[in-house]
């Protein structure tokens, strides 16, 4: 296994594979989940007007949501995003 985000691909197949849709995506929910609905939306909306066209890396995504929620996610984003370091959230 790999973390999510890297700058290492043995090849090209490894952008698209079963790793990183269902794991990003889960991921997603959970920053969802922590920051809540309001924010996220808001922090995805900030998100796409201000890189629109532009080139992001994760680092952009983080600094919305961050802006968005009022919240500091550089620990959730070294833990779970960038360090593949696993954890759960019990948000119910």
């Amino acid at each position: 296994m790999r973390p999510i985000v890297t700058k290492e691909y043995d090849h090209s197949w490894n952008l698209f594979d079963r790793h990183l849709y269902p794991g990003g995506s889960w991921r997603i929910h959970m920053l969802r989940k922590l920051v809540g609905d309001e924010s996220f939306w808001a922090a995805i909306n900030d998100y796409l007007t201000t890189h629109h066209k532009g080139l992001v890396e994760t680092e952009d995504f983080k600094r919305a949501l961050e802006r968005n929620s009022g919240r500091n996610l550089a620990k959730f984003f070294d833990q779970v995003i960038i360090l593949f370091l696993f954890y759960f959230l019990f948000l119910f």
